[in-house]
């Protein structure tokens, strides 16, 4: 068999042919941290948007003095810098979106964002250090989880990480760190400088396991669950709390009492659940989560400037038995709207304005729901202020409630309620977490039966027909015994009324108008 030579020059002829159709792309710059100083060491990565498949990049680290030169293919890039890990640096991971690559793409000056190290420990409940734990962190001004360097800890179990100069809560997930359990925590923090925040120690873990499905017994995708600790109101932390495809789901907590919210995608139109009060480790296998069926009630909520209001509050209560019904999303965004999936029936509709808010809540009393439906309301001025206007007293006119302060400090103890226009007969102030606007008697009750309180004691007024009474918020009324203690939370709204006998009225009492008053630490 003979073989055949290709000629040195063929060969340099088809190298060429091939290098003129070869792109060389690349983009260009410098990094440098917020002082301007060029950052050494800083890795580039590069996320196709087309296909989500990551780049194939060359030279992928900037230089002593923060400049890089990288190939990549032609395309359009989510293009993220990665600054080295504290101590050497302390400057946030940066992202570019929508970069278009052809050619030589000059990226320029890139300022990274100015950060602050977090540093710490984490330990078992045995006070064993724990390697390999993930670290997130939640930017709670943006609302955005924040990219890391470095986020878990090392065989010593110590981090260090780079964090936004705001308010954040560093997440400690346990999911990864295998048996035994250990429950996943949190911390909020507001650092301005380097800080070591010390020891964090772990609490032990216990599964809760549940499965979702639809009535035909079908699973439900990605149900998101809620854990509520009862005493503290706070929702917990809890990785791994979507169900699978068949609507399983397994996550961890550590012991206590919890209210566990279910919310399904809203595009499954089924309506949320909540199991109330479970006891970890004692119930924590939920068992099966049936949801139904739902519409969709919308809208839009707006000021009397027709300003849209945001994070506006719904709620719904069955008109005849005022049992709550379970939402998901139930507040207003940036535009004023909504929209909650609910089931068919008769309904009092609560809009609460966020707490401080110059507005009054609005209640829709009766309110028919039988499809998808569309209620807008406007909210009037107050805040801190009346709402739920009563029946005239046999006085003539009906008694305002009033307040020294609008926004009140639970600590402070501070809050002097007033009723006037009162007939001179024995009544007493009445309070509840949430406003109602309910048929009775001879007026309207403004704040919910449920939870309702009494703060003693029975008062007479004075001879102007006024009524005063200073709320303790740790033992009811100022310095008498006996009276109910006002179980209140920092950062909600509480509603007050005065209930007064009245001989003159058909039924023989009536109702103030009732007020908000917005709850601070």
């Amino acid at each position: 068999m003979s073989s055949q030579r290709v000629s040195p020059l063929l060969l340099l002829s088809v190298a060429c042919l091939s290098a003129s159709t070869a792109r060389a792309d690349l983009i260009t710059g410098q990094v440098v941290d917020e002082h301007g100083i060029g950052v050494a060491g800083v890795d580039i990565d590069a996320k196709d948007l087309v296909d989500g498949d990551d780049a194939n990049l060359s030279n992928d680290t900037t230089d002593a003095n923060g400049f890089f030169s990288t190939t990549i293919d032609l395309g359009l890039y989510r293009i993220t810098f990665k600054p080295p890990a504290p101590p050497v640096a302390s400057s946030l991971v940066l992202e570019l979106d929508n970069v278009s690559v052809v050619g030589t793409t000059i990226l320029g000056v890139l300022a990274l964002p100015e950060g602050v190290a977090l540093s710490g420990t984490v330990v078992d409940s045995f006070n064993a250090p724990v390697n390999g734990l993930d670290l997130d962190v939640r930017d709670l001004t943006t609302n955005d989880d924040v990219t890391l360097v470095g986020g878990f800890t090392n065989a010593f179990g110590n981090y260090s990480i780079v964090v936004p100069p705001s308010p954040i809560e560093l997440r400690f997930d346990t999911s990864s760190v295998g048996l035994p359990l250990f429950a996943p925590g949190r911390v909020l923090l507001d650092l301005a400088v380097d800080t070591n925040i010390g020891t964090f120690q772990l609490q032990p873990g216990f599964l809760v396991t549940a499965t979702v499905e639809r009535m035909n017994g079908s699973g439900l995708f990605n149900v998101d669950f809620d854990a509520i600790d009862v005493v503290t109101d706070e929702e917990l932390f809890t990785p791994g709390d979507n169900t699978d495809g068949s609507g399983f789901v397994d996550f961890i907590v550590p012991a206590g009492t919890y209210d566990f919210e279910v919310c399904p995608q809203f595009a499954d139109l089924v309506v949320a659940a909540t199991l109330d009060s479970v006891v970890v480790p004692g119930s924590g296998a939920l068992g099966l989560i049936v949801l139904q069926p739902g519409v969709v009630l919308s809208g839009h909520v707006e000021d009397t400037s027709g300003t849209p209001v945001e994070t506006a509050d719904l709620d719904l209560r069955d008109a005849t038995t005022l049992v709550g019904v379970s939402l998901c999303g139930d507040n207003t965004n940036a535009a004023g709207n909504y929209a909650i999936i609910v089931p068919t029936g008769t309904f009092n509709v609560t809009f609460s304005p966020p707490p401080g808010a110059p507005m009054s809540p609005v209640v829709v009393m009766g309110y028919a729901i039988s499809g998808n439906q569309i209620l807008n309301v406007t909210l009037p001025d107050g805040g801190g202020g009346n709402y739920c206007q009563s029946n005239p007293f046999s006085t003539g006119q009906p008694s305002t409630m009033h307040s020294n302060l609008a926004t009140v400090s639970i600590a402070a103890n501070d809050l002097v309620l007033t009723a006037d226009n009162l007939p001179s007969q024995p009544g007493q102030f009445i309070a509840s977490s949430a406003p109602s606007e309910l048929p009775f008697q001879n007026g309207f009750l403004c704040v919910n039966p449920t939870g309702l309180q009494r703060l003693l004691p029975i008062s007479l007024p004075d001879a102007g027909g006024v009524a005063t009474i200073a709320v303790d918020f740790v033992a009811g009324a100022q310095g008498l015994a006996g009276s109910i203690p006002m179980n209140v939370v920092a950062g909600t709204t509480h509603y007050f009324q005065r209930w007064n006998r009245d001989p003159g009225a058909g039924t023989g009492s009536n109702l103030s108008d009732g007020i908000a008053i917005d709850l601070v630490p």
